[in-house]
């Protein structure tokens, strides 16, 4: 019987070490939930005073280029191995968008998978802010950040289902939604 729990135990602890962040190399971008949000109007301990984003949109539609809702200014900031994304929509209208990190090498993005078993409205890492002109913030812990999606939200569960195609842009236009992306 102590043998059985002995295997059991070793069993699980190898089963849940393989469920750490895998990450999955696509032709676009991707990602699901987790991190922090910090509000805009209180002081905000990750981004440092200095900091400012660019006044031109780095984060736009590869479909509508010039589709003002699809557009939006973002920068990054490490602090303490902490990669934080403040966000801004270009055309300074509020909305609540979804934000999917991935690392970007080359021409191709790694989206961070957060559960290789779950459905794929829940298996990439996202957080979901409401942002406008005054910005938001968004961590995404000590994950290798260099590049981002943002869709509005009522979309995200069918843009994480996206990703998990190899064709991101065709998916979403076939799905009738616009999704935004770029280097940080």
């Amino acid at each position: 019987m102590k043998i059985f729990k002995i295997v059991s135990i070793v069993g699980f602890a190898i089963i849940a070490s393989a469920c750490g962040n895998i990450q999955q190399t696509t032709e676009d971008f991707r990602t699901d939930s987790f991190g922090q949000v910090t509000d805009e109007n209180s002081a905000n301990p990750y981004l440092s005073a200095a900091q400012t984003c660019s006044e031109n949109p780095n984060i736009s539609s590869p479909v509508y280029q010039y589709a003002s809702n699809a557009q939006y200014r973002a920068c990054k900031a490490n602090n303490n191995n902490v990669m934080n994304i403040k966000i801004f929509t270009a055309d300074e209208a509020a909305r609540t968008v979804c934000i999917f990190p991935v690392t970007i090498n080359g021409t191709s993005a790694s989206p961070f998978v957060v559960n290789p078993y779950a459905p794929a409205a829940s298996r990439f890492a996202m957080q979901c802010v409401n942002t406008s002109g005054s910005g938001a913030t968004v961590s995404f812990g000590s994950l290798p950040v260099n590049g981002i999606y943002v869709v509005e939200q009522a979309n995200a569960a069918q843009f994480a289902t996206c990703l998990s195609v190899a064709n991101v842009r065709a998916c979403a236009t076939n799905s009738g939604f616009t999704y935004s992306q770029g280097t940080l």
